[in-house]
This record gives structure tokens, C-alpha cells and sequence, in this order.
């Protein structure tokens, strides 16, 4: 994420840089300790060099920042060398070097001429390893590895016009400035490029590293620039864009400010996790006034009830994005007011005062409106950056990095220059990243374009979660009590509130939305209808109701379908509560997505709509298999045969070579891979991928798995791909891992 910022113009706020993310020094150095008892080590021929070649040698390095956002360096094994090499503007310019250890052991390099360790030439091609770079061995200081923190600053002048910051194993071995491993990080990277022609553009490539939402999880996300120019600019990163009251927006630089939040590495990240497997979990999700009366506010500035707050629980860390259909018009997306804020694990609520994106009152009405929380969320802003691309669909876009450090092709990127620039969007539904439409592009290389004295934000996000609400808006402070829904009114299913949650059995039979007690209260004998809708259906999901068995009065309206069902008619409470029991969902593929399913159910009186109830559900339990014997091995052969104990009809399917499955680790169990060699001594090899075949564990001549990567790190609940592998022979199947 780059956010490209004049310097002289760069407004942001560095008091709560380091602190906003959970790798500040201490936490880094833990999690260097787990990469090292994990036995990931570096090999001693290993080079990490990083700096001008991947940026661009016309990209030239700003130190204005160097105190107070400066670079820093993860140190894997005690006695490895940071290697710096740099040149001011021109070759005479003197430079200071402060390196600060993990122990705050201070060292200061002062280089006053040309021979000088550290000194390269001002048009140095960066072609060939550096020979003479300062050399700074890690084991002189404290436990050797860690974070270091590399402060550079330009004495005579500003900036440096070649730089580079290794790591080589040992100080006899020289740097090549070519290869880039993840090293090196910044909260700011500051650059110019001196003009606004093509020649001065970048097509550098950063990666970002943000937290997962989860335990020990990352998302790593690719930023893909192209023919960007803008004078003077930051790189930065953060997870709402501009401040608020207008995240998600590009707009006028004289709008508001962005601040830097996550680091952003010049490779990919060595001590990147794996990215989560399961998307946020939400309940008790309503919208109420600020008095707790009821889901209308009166913003006529009588101070009583003027706002509301958008109320939830969630299950993980990240953001939300609130999005009130201010245009009526069904949809999400550009014109729309955006909510766009932080999530905590527990209670969360989000302001709305009950104005559109220019500050005036909505008019009186009912808005639906989307409440998205997101995992990973990331969002590259770029400050009065005159080009990008400079053509048709040819700018920049972002991309998630898997594990293997592979590139996806399926990230969806946003942006909206539309509601407040009027420029163009990929609202609501994004675009993807391998396709035209996800280059966000603006400007012809001259100084003025939508871009000038702009902010323009590109975003992305890993795995969300959405559900619906309803918000009124009134003139006066009258009370509006609507109907009060419970899907399980005694908590039996282990949610409070009035939520509900189950689980469906893959290949099983279909599952009502509800408990056996749902319950509606009001203050009026009926109801007039209930609304059930399936939030980010997945392929083969179908909601079905036993229209046959409804009460009387109560019909199945038209316009229902597999995602969506409306019950109408007027009936009492009681003749609801029995229709809504009667409704189920199901999946009719052989191996759905297995990421959890929300529903929303609201119940209305004729006037007024219930709270929002939420039914979630599990799709973590496969149908049982039957248990498979291992085969003894025969005598003969040297190649692998799998003949599992299991009906013929198993083979291939997934599940039947695994056992126990599901399997909890917590519990202290492990899964064990069940098959016989015709060779009992025959090496074979188990890898175990995630849902999206992403490997994360590979087992040599190991039958069984404790549920964690090659790390060490304890997974989330989900569903895993095996692979076992011996000679020419493969056989591959699903097991599913529970934490509790």
C-alpha cells in the first residue's frame, strides 16, 4: 500500500504509529522466536538486499522522516549482517547511519567521503553486488535477532539517491541490490520523482503486511503500480483510507488527512502467517437511537435522539463498512453514505447522525442499510498524485499473496472517485484485480487531472461477513415500538440475544432457520409479514418453506426465491412464529463452500420492522464415514498402494483416510492418515492444504497431524485438503479440524 503524498503537503499523525499494529518490537521479536522454534532458519547462502533497484532508480529517497517513521529490519538468526549502502544527492553530500538493536543498543555511522564504508556512486547501475557497505553484525548485539530499526539521514541536503539495506549471512559475502526476500519495512516511504512525465513514474511493487482478524493469521497484499508519478509522494498504508468522516471516499486533499498503520515491505514478508480461514461471526446486530427507545432518530437538532448507533458483536478483528442506501435505490454503492470504522472482538457500535456524504439531513423515511465487517482490510491513498497509468485501464491494482507467496487472481479492488470527485468506481461490487476494470487510472502526465489536490483511495479486503438492518428517520421524537423477534427465545443454541445457530451436514438434509421457540412479542395481536434473506449466498445454497403447512392467511410472496423468502398476510404472532419455523435451508452440491452462512429475519406489525435476528450457520461437519482399517503392507513392490478398508464408493471422495474426522485438537487429539505400502520402507509424503489449496503443513513419513502449520502455529476450525504422495501413486480427501 502506497500512500502517495506530496511531502510538503502530507498531513498525518505518527503518535500511535507503532503501536496500532501488533508487530511493534516486542511482538516481532516473539514472533521471530516462533519462526526459529519452528526450525525456519535462513540458508547460509542467502541474500536479502533491498531498496533503489525495486523501487526505480529514478524513484529518489526523501529523509524527512527518518526520525519519526524510519525503516527497519527483521533479523531471523543471530549473526547475520545488515548491510547498507547509500549516496546522497550528490557524491560529496555527508550521511549519518543510526542502527538501534532489539536491546536499544545504539550505533552511529558517519560518511564524509566517497571511501567511506557505506558510500556508493550517485549513477551506480545497482547491477552488481555492493562491495563496500557498512557492515553490521547482529551478534554483537543483545540476542542477535529482532527488529533493528535503520534511521538515514542526509547531512548536507535531503534524500539519497541510491540506497540499499541487506541481510547477508555472514560479513564476508556481499550484497546483490537486485534480490528483494522481505526484509526490509517502513510505515513511510518517502519519495520524488522531480516531474510529471512518463520518464519520472514508477512501476515499483510493494507488498503490505496486515493482521488477519484471527490468531496468528496475515494477509499480505500486492500492490501492483503502474506509470505513477506525482512530484513528491508517500508510500504509506492504513485499513480506512482517509480519516473519517469520509473513509472509503477520494477526495479533496482539503477534506481531511490519512494516517500511516501497517508495514509495507519491499518483498514479500519472511514472517508472514497464513491468512485466516473463517470469515467474521456476528451477532446481536440492531440499529437504536441514542436514547435506547427504539430504531427511529429525529436529527432536527433538539438534541434528543438527533443520532442512532449501528450495533453488533463480532468474533474478530477488522473492520466494518456501514452503508446506508441514502438513494433508495437497492444498492450499495456509489452516492451512499459509508460508514467505515475499526472492529474489536466483543460489543461495537457505529455513529450515524443521520446525514448524507456533503453533512445535510436525509430526508424522513426507511433506509435499509448493509453492515459489512472485513477481515485484512487494506487501503492504498495516494496525496495529489497527478498520473496513474496515464491511459485507459492501465493504472494501478492490488492483489492478495498467498502463503506460497503465489499471486491471487480473484481480489475484488475498490474505489469510489465518484460521490464526492465525481470520477469513476467499481461500486458495489468491485472489480477483479486480473481484469481492466480493476486498474484504477486517472491523469495524462501533466500536473493537473483528477488527482491534483486529491486523495484517491484503492482498497481491498479478505474475508467478510454482511448482514442487514433497517434505520428510520423522523421529525419528531414520538416513540416507534415495532415487534420484538427471538429465533431462540432460552439461548439453547449457545447465542444470546436473538440470535439462533446450527450447523448443516455436507451432503445432508436441509435445516430449519430457527429453533423450536421462537417467540414474537408486540404490542398488537398480528403481524403483517417476515422477511428471510440469505447474506452472500454461495453456490448451491437454497432457502426453502413448507408452503403447504403455513397457517392460514399466510402466503409465500412472488418475489421470493432461493436466497430470499417473504412470508405475507395478516395473522397473528403465534401463526408467524409457526411459519417462520417451517423454513430451512440447504446445499445441494456435493462439496459447498464451507465458510459459515448468515441469515436475517425481520418480522413487521403493519408499521414498523422487528429487530434484526440473525441464524448462522455451520458448515464445518462432514456426514461420518465408515471407519477405514489400515491394510497390512505387502512384501512386494517398492510403489505406494492405498487400499484403504472402506466401500468402494468412498475412494476419491474425501474424508475416508482420515481418522478421527472431524478431530479437536484442543482435546489433545490428532488425525491419523490411514493406508498401507506395498513396501512397508517406502518414503511417502502428506501435504495438507487449506479450502482454497493453499499448502500450509507437508509431513514426511508421518502419519499423523496435530493441526498446526509448518510453523507451529495452532489453525482455525476448518476444512483441510490432504495430499499423500508415494512413488507415482496419489490419493487426496478432506478432513475437518475443530477448536473448542
Amino acid at each position: 500500500m502506497r500512500n502517495i503524498l506530496k511531502a510538503n503537503k502530507f498531513n498525518t499523525n505518527f503518535s500511535s504509529l507503532l503501536s496500532n499494529f501488533p508487530t511493534s518490537a516486542p511482538s516481532r521479536r516473539r514472533l521471530l522466536l516462533l519462526l526459529l522454534a519452528a526450525g525456519i532458519l535462513i540458508s547460509p547462502r542467502t541474500v536479502f538486499s533491498e531498496g533503489s533497484y525495486q523501487f526505480g532508480l529514478n524513484q529518489f529517497l526523501y529523509d524527512y522522516s527518518y526520525k519519526t517513521s524510519p525503516k527497519y529490519v527483521d533479523i531471523i538468526t543471530s549473526g547475520e549482517i545488515i548491510n547498507i549502502s547509500l549516496c546522497g544527492h550528490i557524491n560529496t553530500d555527508q550521511l549519518s547511519v543510526i542502527i538501534i538493536a532489539p536491546d536499544a543498543t545504539t550505533t552511529t555511522y558517519n560518511i564524509t567521503s566517497p571511501s567511506d564504508p557505506g558510500h556508493v556512486d550517485v549513477a551506480d547501475p545497482f547491477t552488481s553486488p555492493l562491495t563496500n557497505p557498512i557492515r553490521y553484525d547482529t551478534s554483537d548485539a543483545g540476542s542477535g535477532f529482532g527488529l533493528y530499526e535503520i534511521r538515514l539521514e542526509n547531512i548536507s541536503g535531503s534524500g539519497f539517491w541510491r540506497y540499499d539495506i541487506s541481510v547477508t549471512p555472514n560479513i564476508s559475502t556481499d550484497p546483490d541490490p537486485t534480490v528483494a526476500a522481505g526484509r526490509l519495512y517502513a510505515y513511510i516511504w518517502a519519495f520524488t520523482d522531480n516531474g510529471y512525465g512518463l520518464d519520472q513514474s514508477t512501476d515499483a511493487d510493494c507488498y503490505t503486511l496486515v493482521p488477519g482478524g484471527r490468531a496468528n493469521t496475515n494477509y499480505v497484499w500486492f500492490l501492483d503500480l503502474n506509470n505513477l508519478v506525482g512530484w513528491a509522494y508517500d508510500i504509506i498504508a492504513n485499513n480506512l483510507g482517509v480519516s473519517p468522516p469520509y473513509s472509503g471516499y477520494s477526495i479533496p486533499i482539503a477534506y481531511g488527512s490519512t494516517t500511516p498503520k501497517w508495514p509495507v515491505y519491499v518483498g514479500y514478508p519472511t514472517i508472514a502467517d497464513p491468512p485466516p480461514i473463517l470469515p467474521p461471526f456476528l451477532s446481536n446486530v440492531r440499529f437504536i437511537d441514542d436514547e435506547g427507545v427504539d430504531i427511529t432518530i429525529s436529527p432536527n437538532g433538539d438534541l434528543a435522539q438527533d443520532t442512532g448507533y449501528f450495533e453488533f458483536t463480532s468474533d474478530v478483528t477488522g473492520t466494518c463498512a456501514i452503508t446506508v442506501d441514502i438513494n433508495q435505490n437497492g444498492q450499495y454503492g456509489a452516492g451512499d453514505r459509508l460508514l467505515l470504522s475499526e472492529v474489536m472482538i466483543g460489543a461495537n457500535s457505529v455513529l450515524w447522525d443521520g446525514k448524507d456524504t456533503n453533512g445535510v439531513v436525509v430526508p424522513v423515511g426507511t433506509y435499509a442499510t448493509q453492515i459489512q465487517v472485513r477481515m485484512g482490510e487494506y487501503h492504498f491513498i495516494v496525496s495529489d498524485v497527478e498520473t496513474s497509468g496515464g491511459g485507459t485501464q492501465d493504472g494501478l491494482t492490488i492483489r492478495e499473496v498467498f502463503y506460497d507467496q503465489s499471486l491471487a487472481n480473484d481480489t475484488l479492488v475498490f474505489w469510489d472517485d465518484k460521490t464526492i470527485l465525481d470520477g469513476t468506481t467499481t461500486l458495489p461490487d468491485g472489480a477483479l484485480c486480473n481484469s481492466p476494470e480493476a486498474r484504477h487510472t486517472w491523469g495524462d502526465f501533466t500536473g493537473i487531472s483528477i488527482g491534483n489536490n486529491s486523495y484517491m483511495d484503492t482498497y481491498v479486503y479478505g474475508l467478510d461477513t454482511l448482514v442487514s438492518a433497517n434505520a428510520i428517520v423522523s421529525n419528531n421524537n414520538d416513540p416507534l415500538l415495532g415487534p420484538v423477534l427471538d429465533l431462540d427465545a432460552d439461548n439453547s443454541s449457545g447465542l444470546t440475544g436473538a440470535d439462533y445457530q446450527t450447523s448443516f451436514t455436507l451432503n445432508g438434509s436441509a435445516v430449519a432457520i430457527s429453533d423450536s421457540d421462537v417467540t414474537i412479542t408486540d404490542d398488537g395481536a398480528t403481524i403483517a409479514s417476515a422477511t428471510i434473506t440469505l447474506s452472500s449466498p454461495r453456490p448451491g445454497d437454497v432457502l426453502t418453506v413448507a408452503e403447504a403447512a403455513l397457517p392460514s392467511g399466510i402466503t409465500l410472496d412472488p418475489a421470493s426465491n432461493n436466497h430470499y423468502i417473504i412470508l405475507n398476510g395478516t395473522a397473528g404472532l403465534a401463526d408467524f412464529e409457526t411459519a417462520i419455523k417451517l423454513v430451512s435451508f440447504e446445499n445441494t452440491l456435493p462439496a459447498p463452500v464451507t465458510t459459515n452462512r448468515t441469515l436475517t429475519v425481520v418480522v413487521n406489525d403493519g408499521v414498523t420492522d422487528s429487530n434484526l435476528a440473525l441464524s448462522i450457520i455451520s458448515m464445518l461437519t462432514l456426514t461420518p464415514l465408515p471407519t477405514p482399517a489400515i491394510t497390512p503392507a505387502a512384501t512386494a513392490g517398492n510403489t505406494a498402494t492405498f487400499t484403504p478398508n472402506i466401500p468402494e464408493k468412498r475412494l476419491g471422495q474425501g474424508g475416508g483416510y482420515a481418522e478421527p474426522n472431524p478431530f479437536f485438537p484442543q482435546r489433545g487429539q490428532k488425525v491419523q492418515f490411514l493406508f498401507s505400502l506395498d513396501n512397508a520402507n517406502s518414503y511417502y509424503k502428506i501435504r495438507i492444504f487449506t479450502i482454497k489449496n493453499r499448502l500450509i503443513r507437508t509431513l514426511d513419513n508421518l502419519r499423523e497431524w496435530d493441526g498446526r502449520d509448518n510453523r507451529g502455529h495452532a489453525l482455525e476450525s476448518g476444512v483441510y485438503i490432504y495430499q499423500i504422495e508415494s512413488g507415482n501413486r496419489h490419493e487426496s480427501g478432506t478432513v475437518v479440524l475443530l477448536m473448542n
